[in-house]
């Protein structure tokens, strides 16, 4: 996903590539047992894409690693 979201950033004109994402996040969600809409998959792209993959990453890691 993250692949994806990197060639969007450098192509923002593609709908294809937009679509990618929001299915890969469905996707990701629905094999980890979360059932996610659509629509709301796609606020939550739309916000990734805004704040930077890079910038959600850092903030969403465990604050320890367990031993």
């Amino acid at each position: 996903m993250r692949g994806t979201i990197k060639e969007y950033t450098k192509n923002p004109g593609s709908s294809s590539l937009l679509n990618s994402i929001i299915g890969s996040l469905v996707a990701v969600a629905a094999v980890h047992g979360i059932p996610i809409d659509g629509a709301i998959a796609t606020i939550v792209v739309l916000y990734i894409l805004k704040i930077g993959i890079n910038v959600y990453c850092k903030y969403t890691e465990p604050d320890s690693q367990p031993e």
